[in-house]
């Protein structure tokens, strides 16, 4: 590949995970390459070749009937990527100096009293990140951001299966006070351990 070429390919890999991130809702299912490099404003080879790269770190995944679409687990694939979130997310909370931590917690603390219409799509995932950036550790902060990346699709299941999501998130971003450590693996544990027991009913409403 030219060094032009990767550029591109490089810049709309880019563009991609912005718009998962921000915009999740807008994906076809199956993704239209078409449509979303119009709405990008990019050529499709780039977008393609993005789109390959995404599939090969499980954010997206081939089709039913042809193409490619975001990543959609089975109830029990559910379970373990669940299971593998708590995990590194609670080695996040380990690995993290508590001042780095109370410090990142506090500043999205914050952004979320300032955001008028909070929900668990957009901030639940901005909690893993700070603890994963909190640990200073570039691999953690990249395991913990592909797996929230992974679970794009499933939390639009998850605003429809799981009740109360506005009260969840609120409990878990308003953190504050001693033991900020403790209190923080309390609350990741109880926020995927409820997904788990749920992901049955997640997956289902996933695809409605």
């Amino acid at each position: 590949m030219v060094p032009a070429e990767f550029v591109a390919q490089d810049h709309a890999y880019r563009m991609l995970k912005m718009r998962l991130r921000q915009d999740a809702e807008t994906w076809g299912d199956p993704i239209n390459i078409v449509e979303l490099s119009n709405a990008l404003d990019l050529s499709r080879t780039p977008v393609r070749e993005a789109l390959f790269r995404l599939m090969g770190e499980g954010i997206i995944e081939p089709g039913h009937h042809g193409g490619c679409r975001l990543f959609r687990p089975t109830a029990d694939r559910l379970r373990d990527l669940y299971s593998w979130a708590l995990h590194i997310n609670l080695s996040a909370i380990q690995l993290a100096p508590d001042d780095g931590l109370r410090w990142r917690l506090e500043g999205l603390r914050r952004r979320y009293q300032d955001e008028p219409n909070p929900t668990g799509v957009q901030w639940a995932p901005s909690v893993f990140k700070a603890l994963g950036d909190g640990t200073g550790s570039p691999e953690m902060a990249a395991q913990i951001e592909n797996a929230n990346d992974r679970l794009v699709a499933v939390r639009l299941g998850e605003l429809r299966a799981i009740a109360n999501l506005k009260d969840e998130e609120r409990r878990l971003v308003l953190v504050d006070g001693p033991q900020i450590k403790l209190r923080m693996r309390k609350k990741i544990r109880a926020y995927f351990l409820r997904r788990m027991d749920l992901s049955g009913r997640i997956v289902s409403d996933n695809d409605g």
